[in-house]
């Protein structure tokens, strides 16, 4: 099933609000694809090799918050 034009843009706008809050708070306010990122790459790879890379591009959060929400979910699952 193909994806409509409204939910492109929307996904979009969405993506481009959440960095606009990224740049404006000076990196203060973490976007949600920034941990979606970290903490999809700590359950997949577990490396932290890998995320301190994608971390310092500016991509995704550091290694130790992604354990620590790591933490977080499994105490209050």
């Amino acid at each position: 099933m193909k994806p409509n034009d409204d939910d492109i843009i929307g996904r979009k706008a969405i993506s481009m609000a959440s960095d606009a809050m990224y740049n404006v708070s000076k990196g203060k306010v973490k976007p949600w694809k920034h941990t979606a990122m970290g903490l999809g790459l700590t359950s997949l790879t577990g490396s932290k090799i890998a995320i301190q890379i994608i971390n310092r591009t500016g991509h995704s959060i550091n290694y130790s918050e992604a354990k620590a929400l790591e933490k977080e979910i499994c105490l209050f699952t």
